[in-house]
């Protein structure tokens, strides 16, 4: 999928073609059978204004403007948004739930935004709302998740939500056995050979797995805005490898204090098309007649369907 091979889409038609394809691709196929055995495949779609943008959250987009490492100032910002909205954000919170919580209201995430409706994704690939002459091409994304039952399994999410924390960068390395034992013990699980329970849980595929695979995040709908925009989420790590250490032991360690980002060629994205900038207005039009619009996609945010309704206006009767 380099850049020169990627295929544009100019209508909505174009882009239908492609969906009603998307099975047929190599992408999509490798995805389907692999580990020697076949997965059901959920597809979710991403669509950004710039093409030239990477497939980060939105906190390690400001983290450029501020002077601190990513994990530091997302510890800052949840404990200000505790600190001024403790009923809201609530210190009992399931930690991904929290951060569900905090992307919906604004506060910058680790979490990249992805939704299960395609002309969702269309939309804001076209819109961009900071740029009044929308002249950058943007890039819409397939992306594929290998959902199987086997995944529920509770100590795979334990280890997702150990190591999505933000405070872990305080280490900086832990050894297998150390991880674990921690997580049995947040589980009131009283273990007395770690190796074993390590073993007996498949503790190293599911440790490789969480560092090398994206990690969805399926949100139940607390707020209309998830279930208008079918919203889900790739929740993103700290930067981590997994090596066997020169004394044999087993190590997780973070490279550094940033989150990991999500390469363009990852096996998980099945297909990437270009949305050239001289058709997205015909394309928010079409999606427009589908209504897919900020003010159905965003309304919950009452104000912002209040200035769209005044827009809608003065494109009507203003001059």
């Amino acid at each position: 999928m380099s850049e020169e091979k990627l295929e544009e889409i100019n209508t909505i038609a174009e882009f239908m073609e492609k969906l009603n394809n998307v099975k047929e691709l190599e992408r999509y196929k490798n995805l389907e059978f692999s580990e020697k055995r076949k997965y059901t495949i959920d597809l979710f779609y991403r669509g950004q204004h710039n093409k030239e943008y990477e497939l980060v959250p939105s906190i390690s987009r400001i983290q450029k403007d501020v002077p601190f490492y990513v994990s530091s100032l997302e510890v800052a910002l949840i404990n200000k948004a505790k600190n001024e909205y403790p009923v809201l954000f609530s210190e009992t919170d399931n930690p991904l739930d929290l951060l569900v919580k905090l992307q919906h209201y604004g506060i910058p995430t680790r979490l990249l935004d992805i939704t299960a409706n395609p002309l969702v994704a269309l939309y804001f690939a076209c819109e961009d709302k900071n740029n009044p002459d929308n002249n950058k091409d943007g890039e819409i994304f397939i992306i594929g998740n290998q959902y199987e039952t086997y995944f529920e399994n509770p100590l795979y999410h334990d280890i997702v939500k150990y190591m999505g924390r933000s405070d872990i960068i305080a280490t900086h390395s832990i050894t297998l056995e150390t991880l674990f034992y921690e997580l049995a013990v947040r589980k009131n699980i009283a273990t007395t050979n770690i190796k074993e329970y390590i073993r007996y849980n498949n503790g190293e595929y599911f440790i490789n797995k969480v560092i090398n695979d994206m990690y969805f995040i399926y949100p139940p709908r607390l707020f209309e805005r998830l279930y208008l925009q079918q919203g889900n989420f790739i929740l993103i790590l700290n930067d981590y490898k997994y090596v066997l250490n020169h004394d044999y032991t087993n190590k997780i360690i973070i490279k550094n204090t940033n989150l990991s980002h999500i390469p363009k060629e990852h096996k998980n994205i099945i297909a990437r098309y270009i949305i050239p900038a001289k058709s997205k207005k015909h394309l928010l039009e079409e999606l427009k007649m589908l209504n897919i619009t900020e003010s159905t996609l965003f309304h919950d945010d009452v104000d912002r369907v209040c200035r769209n309704i005044v827009a809608d206006f003065k494109g009507r009767y203003g001059k």
